[in-house]
């Protein structure tokens, strides 16, 4: 089910050049039709939803089994008809067109015709040096230089065919080890979002072994990897100000080709973005921000991961307002529900914040936004599941919100219970580890109800860890900003204002 709805996802946007390929059955409605139709509505969320529709019956029934094998098939079929499009960039595109093309241009040499594969290569491979895609320049000089040599007999042409495939393996395997290296560093993160002392150091040696290769090789995809690397070899001891000069040199590298290669280059933004905000150089991080969302697709996924990065720094500048129509913006274009539950997700948490922001009148709404008037706690919980679930990170801003907002809200019972487990939770999940800044806010909030909700009380007892939270300030950081979504020194100063000088006793 899942991956049926990826591709009808990807497919529902095109045009296709020819209305029978997913409804290929004549004569009406059909249940390939209906289910295709179905699926793209969202009506269906499990394969038991749709067999039961179709067949009062369970996922492992063969006539479901056939039916979601026909459509599976049809919609792979489907994606031969992909054309380029404005969404992606230049390179994107001639990768669409190679990739395409190599299929076809293999499948008629199995079935031996020949003349037309060969003229279909020259295309690739003219396209594939143009944009510097390695691998189809090998794919193409591999089959023409056969071609020549075994067909033609042209020495002249094998010989050139033969020295470009050379020229260009060596380029791939570079692109090999590169990919590898990165991909050594990456695999600690797919658990746990936290830096060690050993990615540093995997980083340093990782840049090392492919420096000299960035001397002998254009290949763009080999500087996406070692200057990404590099950069890390920075951001994993918080050295902001190197990171950045790093993305700099890397925006300035790929900026010079003939041709955009927005995949790097907004992914070297994307990295300054969050060193300005760690930084607190919001002015900065403000103007590159304006910068990545010129080059993305209103809409697409990497325009909501920088309309998120946007909401992120204009909260830490303090610029509510600001946070608050960007927030609009993403949640009310019309792509919004076709992204994945987990950017949903995030998406829902970033306004658990800004409704706390709206309600201690941080922020005012639109008069006509009833998003804003209607919030509940109890749907906001059930609508994060999967970061509920993650004890080492996104489920913190979840536990945090709730609390925050039984506070200035002075459902003060509510408070105590929810900080009672928020207690046992600090001490099983964190120590002074990535978390600490939370760690320290976490025991903030614990002298809330020990103080009786006396603002004196509590601005004396937590006052230490205060002082302990502000040791460790963002720029230095180990936690990732997607945690700490309000800085919790502005966050504390907030629940203060809440509060006044009564005591407040549980009647439990």
């Amino acid at each position: 089910m899942k991956h049926l709805k990826e591709i009808i996802q990807l497919v529902k946007g095109i045009r296709l050049r020819s209305s029978d390929l997913i409804t290929m059955d004549q004569g009406g409605e059909t249940k390939v039709n209906l289910f295709y139709e179905k699926l793209a509505k969202g009506a269906f969320k499990t394969d038991l939803d749709a067999s039961q529709h179709f067949y009062q019956a369970g996922p492992n029934n063969s006539n479901y089994k056939n039916l979601k094998s026909t459509l599976k098939s049809r919609l792979i079929n489907t994606l031969f008809f992909l054309e380029e499009s404005k969404e992606f960039s230049d390179r994107e595109n001639a990768h669409l067109y190679c990739s395409k093309n190599m299929a076809i241009a293999k499948v008629l040499i199995t079935l031996s015709v020949r003349s037309y594969a060969i003229e279909i290569c020259h295309k690739i491979l003219k396209k594939a040096l143009r944009f510097e895609l390695t691998d189809y320049v090998i794919d193409t000089c591999f089959i023409l230089r056969s071609h020549y040599a075994v067909r033609e007999g042209n020495i002249k042409r094998f010989d050139y065919y033969n020295q470009l495939l050379k020229d260009h393996l060596s380029a791939r395997i570079a692109e090999i080890l590169a990919g590898e290296l990165y991909l050594k560093i990456l695999i600690p993160y797919i658990k746990k979002k936290f830096v060690k002392k050993e990615t540093h150091e995997q980083a340093v040696d990782a840049f090392l072994q492919l420096k000299p290769y960035l001397k002998t090789s254009r290949s763009p995809y080999l500087h996406y990897i070692a200057l990404y690397i590099e950069s890390l070899t920075y951001s994993t001891i918080n050295d902001y100000l190197n990171t950045i000069e790093v993305c700099k040199k890397a925006v300035y590298f790929f900026e010079q080709k003939p041709y955009n290669y927005n995949t790097a280059i907004k992914a070297f933004l994307h990295q300054q973005i969050l060193c300005y905000t760690q930084l607190k150089m919001y002015k900065e991080g403000k103007s590159v921000i304006e910068k990545n969302l010129a080059i993305l697709h209103p809409g697409s996924y990497n325009w909501y991961v920088s309309m998120d990065l946007h909401l992120i720094l204009a909260i830490h500048s303090r610029e509510y307002q600001e946070a608050y129509y960007a927030f609009n913006k993403g949640i009310n274009h019309k792509k919004f529900k076709q992204l994945n539950d987990r950017t949903k997700e995030k998406w829902v948490i970033l306004e658990s914040y800004l409704q706390f922001l709206a309600y201690v009148e941080k922020i005012i709404p639109i008069e006509a936004d009833n998003r804003f008037r209607r919030f509940k706690m109890g749907k906001f919980l059930n609508s994060v599941p999967t970061f509920s679930k993650d004890k080492r990170g996104m489920n913190i801003p979840i536990l945090i919100i709730h609390i925050v907002f039984m506070i200035v809200k002075k459902d003060y019972d509510g408070a105590i219970n929810r900080i009672g487990a928020i207690e046992k939770y600090c001490t099983r999940y964190l120590r002074r580890d990535e978390n600490f800044r939370s760690n320290c806010f976490i025991k903030m909030l614990i002298q809330i109800p020990i103080s009786s909700f006396h603002k004196a009380g509590i601005k004396r007892r937590s006052e230490k860890y205060l002082e302990q939270l502000q040791s460790e300030p963002l720029e230095v950081s180990r936690q990732a900003n997607e945690i700490e979504i309000i800085p919790y020194e502005d966050l504390w100063e907030m629940i203060l204002e809440a509060l006044d000088h009564s005591f407040y006793l549980s009647k439990k």
